[in-house]
């Protein structure tokens, strides 16, 4: 009788075995990706608009599918495994944990603000050397094709409000779209148009800007 079920347990073990090896290397493999994409994710955001748009569209099913992965991971978890030790916590929470973090950090963002903290003074060297442009008229400024720092700036403009913007990069899909850095801009308009115009404070008088053209 106990041989019975030893060999029963036996049995039913050699079976959980398997099963826990993958559910410890599937979860490995999404620590690594959430973390993989999490920092590619922060670094992109150091520029404005690097982390926007179709790169949000293809994360956000990335992250949704992830997170079904892991959910059945954490299920076969807690069902097959025995011990539940602080590390094995350390385990399944990483994920979460640095989903929720990267999204903060994106929400406030709190990387794009240290970077154009770094390299504030080479942008504020350059204002009184912005071109200035006349009210309602958008023509981008005048080229600047310049190195501030880690931003390359392509376009800068001065409104005569005294609004200053440096165009950091564009993106083309529909439309041309702009984004950048600006020192006191208006709240309602700028040089490189007014279509779902916003601006973003990073900290005193800065702030980055978007001019989004297409819906």
């Amino acid at each position: 009788m106990i041989a019975g079920r030893f060999a029963v347990g036996s049995h039913i073990s050699d079976r959980i075995a398997p099963t826990m090896s993958r559910a410890s290397k599937h979860l490995r493999t999404i620590n690594s990706i959430v973390i993989a994409g999490a920092i590619g994710l922060l670094v992109m955001s150091l520029w404005p608009g690097f982390a926007d748009g179709w790169i949000v569209c293809l994360a956000i099913p990335a992250i949704g599918l992830l997170g079904m992965v892991w959910l059945a991971v954490l299920i076969a978890w807690l069902v097959y495994k025995e011990e539940r030790g602080p590390r094995s916590l350390l385990k399944i929470s990483i994920a979460p944990i640095v989903v929720c973090l990267t999204f903060a950090s994106l929400l406030f963002y709190i990387p794009r603000r240290i970077g154009f903290a770094f390299f504030r003074h080479c942008f504020a060297r350059s204002l009184s050397t912005s071109v200035t442009v006349n009210e309602g008229d958008h023509d981008d400024g005048i080229a600047v094709n310049k190195w501030f720092g880690i931003y390359h700036v392509d376009r800068c403009a001065v409104e005569p409000d005294g609004g200053v913007f440096f165009r950091t990069g564009t993106s083309q899909l529909l439309d041309v779209d702009s984004y950048g850095f600006a020192y006191r801009p208006n709240p309602t308009h700028g040089p490189f148009g007014t279509r779902r115009y916003k601006i973003h404070p990073l900290g005193g008088d800065w702030y980055w800007f978007e001019v989004v053209w297409h819906f």
